[in-house]
């Protein structure tokens, strides 16, 4: 696949949220077959270790230690360090011109907390030139994975066509089909105009469709929000379902920070009785304010088992 000068551009701050982010970044490259550029912005008493010197050459020091570490951490058929002075998100927008796409990761080292995007992340989204892929969470293979589509939202708008182009493009790259999703409940629509905002739509799709025959297509038109709509995006005969656990003094959570290869947690995560007995264990994860500064991130393997009785 042609690559760009930077290929796949990756912010990266040594925080968890850019590990998960470079994780993301490194499977995209391998499957794409281009370069991947880890971004290390940094300015005179930025963030990272304690210094004590010469502010600026501390400082830069520090820079290359951090994205040294991101390097090491990573597999793709070609790794690119990037060190820039200046404002994150106004370095970044400005490589992306020279780019395939830009990766970020949801929040940065400065982040505040109860915020779901970091300020970085939102400008870059905002401004890059290249398409940005913002990685929330980890990622993890489990047994019987069944990748679902991915989802893309159009509203008839001229960024419409680029959003079913890269979205198509991804689609045809992990051999999944391709889900676009048309909420029609926003000011347009409520003055008449949903009709023609669906046959823009499906105008587009039917373009993008003669382009690409090999990638299948689903439409899910809805007068749902754009944001409950792309949310709840799936499968016409398939429904999934995620619950969120909030807090509870009565709750007992159990912590295996030192969990070695030959150790493994089994939980129960459904029943189908509703007898009364517990149907489901809540289960999650959380940076170990243990760690030290820069750890490596670790990768765990969920194995889900279906037991009939």
């Amino acid at each position: 696949m042609a690559s760009s000068e930077h290929g796949i551009l990756l912010g990266y701050d040594g925080s968890s949220s850019s590990h998960q982010a470079l994780s993301w970044a490194a499977r995209e490259a391998r499957a794409r077959g281009v370069a991947l550029t880890l971004c290390y912005t940094w300015a005179p008493g930025s963030a990272g270790p304690p210094l004590a010197g010469k502010p600026e050459d501390l400082a830069r020091e520090s820079a290359e230690r951090i994205l040294a570490t991101g390097m090491r951490s990573v597999f793709a058929p070609e790794v690119r360090p990037l060190l820039v002075e200046g404002p994150p998100a106004r370095m970044l927008c400005r490589y992306s011109k020279s780019a395939d796409m830009v990766v970020v990761g949801s929040r940065g080292l400065g982040g505040l907390s109860g915020l779901m995007l970091g300020s970085v992340s939102l400008q870059v989204a905002a401004y890059a030139t290249a398409p940005v892929v913002v990685v929330r969470g980890h990622w993890r293979p489990v047994g019987e994975y069944l990748p679902g589509p991915v989802v893309v939202g159009a509203d008839g708008s001229e960024a419409t066509e680029s959003a079913l182009a890269f979205g198509g493009a991804e689609a045809a790259l992990r051999g999944v089909p391709l889900m676009v999703v048309c909420a029609l409940s926003d000011s347009a629509s409520s003055v008449g105009m949903a009709h023609h905002i669906e046959e823009d739509v499906e105008r587009s799709i039917i373009l993008w469709e003669k382009a690409h025959p090999g990638v299948p297509v689903h439409r899910q038109i809805t007068i749902e929000s754009p944001r409950t709509a792309l949310l709840t995006g799936r499968y016409p005969n398939r429904v999934g379902q995620t619950y969120a656990i909030t807090y509870n003094r009565n709750h007992r959570w159990f912590w295996f920070p030192r969990m070695r290869r030959d150790e493994a947690l089994v939980f129960k995560v459904y029943d189908s009785l509703k007898d009364g007995r517990a149907r489901w264990t809540a289960h999650t994860a959380f940076d170990d304010p243990s760690s030290p500064p820069n750890a490596r991130a670790r990768e765990s393997i969920e194995i889900r088992t279906l037991a009939f009785f």
